[in-house]
């Protein structure tokens, strides 16, 4: 969350319906009190939450989700970007593209198409 309200990108994979449940049960105390250095262009130290830097364990690649999966996962992002505070035309531009994602004819094809659309989403 701390990278959505930076306006920052995250991995879908961060929002399937496993990683939200993992991550509300840890107790994310420790990391969201430490503070790392962050490095910037301008020259001045500025300290940001560690816990926006930690990278879990069990992230994958966004073309590995399943389609189910990232379904799923760009549903609760859309919701995440909205509670933290998203201008409405960038959620909105975003739920255009998954629309037409959702929508495309190479879905309809079989023979891989899902994994085709997976490739052009993680890309985009």
């Amino acid at each position: 969350m701390k990278k959505l309200e930076d306006h920052e990108y995250v991995k879908l994979c961060y929002f399937t319906s496993e990683s939200c449940r993992e991550a509300s049960l840890h107790d994310h105390t420790v990391a969201d009190g430490a503070l790392a250095l962050s490095s910037n262009t301008t020259n001045v130290a500025a300290f940001r939450p560690i816990g926006a830097y930690t990278v879990s364990a069990k992230a994958i690649p966004d073309n590995k989700l399943t389609w189910t999966k990232m379904t799923r996962a760009k549903t609760n992002l859309l919701a995440c970007m909205t509670e933290a505070g998203w201008d409405v035309k960038y959620t909105t531009a975003l739920v255009s593209f998954y629309v037409q994602l959702e929508n495309h004819a190479r879905l309809q094809q079989g023979d891989g198409g899902e994994q085709v659309i997976l490739e052009y989403q993680c890309q985009v």
